[in-house]
């Protein structure tokens, strides 16, 4: 049998499973939502999605675990992978750059650095450090404001967020056309955070998808 094709026609993700049971995401295309979760109240923690990726496809490779009580799970997914909690999106991007001269306060400083303008406050922001150092993570300088100010705002028409490969069409396509089922008042919109249970619609009015990923015997 093929290690990622489970029963129904659900596709399982490459090589071993990573252990936890399945937390279904808001949509084929959530970067955000842990596909897998373990443990429970204090030590509830979620597998990022994006860390156990393969390094081709643009992952670490590994199985990154971190607590969801504790708020670890959300920092890591904003400020190690620029991801939105709100749009479950990467953020949107400065939507202009320019140089700025300042005044250094030590010889390790920087006598100039680069702004890049927020699309929703048209505010510019530090893109870099101060210091004459290269940082680990160029992005989360911007990645920090961005957390602060878009509360899930996009730039209209950005996208190209996803590798489309044979894998991603196979998982799309086990999802089927999916959006967020209507809520009767905003309060059931709780249903859609994180570690929730979120309810979802076929928009062709069909009944609840499977979940993508399931457990299949690798025979």
């Amino acid at each position: 049998m093929d290690p990622q094709r489970a029963q129904g026609g659900a596709v399982a993700p490459p090589g071993a499973l990573p252990g936890g049971h399945f937390n279904a995401p808001r949509c084929a295309e959530d970067l955000y939502t842990p596909r897998f979760v373990r443990g429970v109240g204090r030590d509830k923690a979620g597998l990022c999605p994006i860390c156990y990726e393969s390094k081709a496809r643009g992952g670490a490779g590994k199985a990154e675990w971190l607590s969801m009580k504790f708020s670890a799970f959300n920092y890591h997914m904003q400020y190690a992978h620029g991801i939105s909690p709100t749009t479950a999106q990467p953020f949107s991007p400065p939507i202009a750059f320019r140089t700025v001269a300042r005044t250094p306060n030590h010889k390790n400083e920087k006598a100039a650095i680069l702004e890049g303008q927020c699309h929703r406050c048209r505010e510019w922001a530090p893109i870099e450090g101060v210091k004459c150092i290269e940082a680990k993570l160029k992005e989360i300088y911007w990645w920090k404001h961005a957390a602060g100010c878009h509360k899930g705002s996009t730039i209209p028409g950005e996208g190209g967020a996803y590798l489309k490969d044979e894998l991603a069409a196979r998982v799309i396509a086990a999802y089927g056309p999916l959006r967020p089922a209507a809520s009767p008042s905003s309060s059931s919109s709780s249903a859609n955070a994180i570690g929730g249970s979120p309810t979802w619609s076929l928009t062709d009015g069909a009944a609840e998808p499977q979940p993508l990923f399931t457990r299949a015997p690798l025979v």
